[in-house]
């Protein structure tokens, strides 16, 4: 608590070099002179901390969110200073975000509190796609087969397991992708092939059944 100081004085009139002038009368008399006292500021370092509202798009997530500055110092009264644990940044809104969003926004303070050197925030929130796995079960062809021939493998399909972020993974269809045996240099007769898959970009294999089919070539 502090009181502004309060007193009464008889104005004196001077010159421009501050010399009193005699002869002159004032009014009125007695002037009243308030001083106004105010608390000693101080000053804090406090960390700043991000915030965020809304919500990314549908297969997608916040990794990360970063500020710049990551403390600043504020100016204010002690017992303000004494029960702040942070200074937070106006809300960045990442709304069906599909991609990373650098924004500069200002810094949220109390009332009496002041930035020490003003300053506004850089909030960088890194979207990036959620990964996930997607089952297929994928018609086995037959390439390089002779002239003259027919050719069937057992089984005639077989079943996948790709991975990769969740937006490309739901929009992926099954003619995107081709299982194959090489015919080359085979004639009749039955014999183990190894399956060989193409995939679109983006995603990765993770299993393959069976990775190793048997190839029946008959004449026709």
């Amino acid at each position: 608590m502090t009181t502004d100081l309060t007193q009464s004085a008889p104005p004196v009139p001077v010159d421009a070099n501050g010399l009193p002038i005699d002869g002159l009368q004032v009014e009125p008399g007695v002037v009243v002179i308030s001083v106004p006292l105010l608390p000693t500021a101080t000053t804090r370092t406090l960390p700043v901390l991000w915030n965020v509202r809304g919500n990314v798009a549908t297969g997608y997530w916040i990794s990360r969110v970063t500020t710049d500055p990551v403390a600043v110092t504020v100016r204010g009264e002690q017992s303000v200073l004494a029960a702040m644990e942070r200074v937070e940044t106006a809300a960045v809104d990442v709304s069906g975000l599909t991609q990373t969003r650098i924004a500069r926004v200002p810094l949220l303070l109390p009332d009496g509190v002041s930035m020490l050197e003003p300053v506004d925030a850089t909030v960088t929130v890194t979207v990036v796609p959620l990964a996930g796995t997607r089952p297929f079960t994928i018609a086995v062809q037959v390439q390089n087969l002779a002239a003259g021939l027919d050719a069937t493998t057992d089984p005639s399909t077989v079943a996948i397991v790709v991975a990769g972020p969740a937006p490309t993974l739901a929009a992926l269809a099954v003619d995107q992708f081709a299982a194959t045996v090489d015919a080359s240099g085979r004639g009749a007769g039955s014999s183990p092939a190894d399956v060989a898959l193409r995939l679109p970009q983006l995603v990765t294999l993770q299993s393959v059944t069976p990775a190793r089919v048997t190839l029946t070539i008959k004449g026709r």
